[in-house]
């Protein structure tokens, strides 16, 4: 399989299953960064930052076989988190200062990064490695 297939896989799952947690987990709908529903448009569970994170986590993991789980993992949740603070930072730019997203007691950037949900990314990622590392 090509490497553009399987980002273009990856991105499609990762941005389902964000949708699907989004949902669940978080009781919340999936917001691009213009701050409306992005499948209200066209009426498809999907949820594209969560998808841009699954090609970060594929390119990393990719380009650094080197590392062991943990320490991929640490710096995934990094990377992740990172994505995160930026992708409602500018979100918030777009918008005209209104927050499209904000954590209930966010502990950092502005509180778009709360260290439960990057807690909940360590873990998810961490399974990802030990499930599908073998197969990348």
């Amino acid at each position: 399989m090509t490497s553009i297939l399987k980002i273009l896989i990856i991105f499609i799952i990762f941005g389902v299953l964000g949708f699907v947690a989004e949902g669940t987990l978080f009781n919340k709908p999936c917001l691009d960064l213009l701050g409306s529903r992005f499948n209200s448009n066209l009426q498809i569970p999907f949820c594209p930052v969560h998808g841009f994170g699954g090609i970060i986590i594929y390119l990393t993991t990719v380009n650094l076989p080197q590392l062991n789980d943990v320490s991929l993992t640490l710096l995934l949740t990094l990377f992740i988190t990172t994505l995160e603070c930026f992708s409602g930072k500018i979100s918030n730019w777009f918008h005209y200062g209104k927050h499209t997203w904000k954590y209930q007691g966010g502990t950092a950037c502005d509180g778009y990064i709360s260290l439960e949900v990057s807690l909940i990314w360590f873990i998810l990622i961490f399974m990802f490695l030990k499930l599908f590392r073998t197969y990348l």
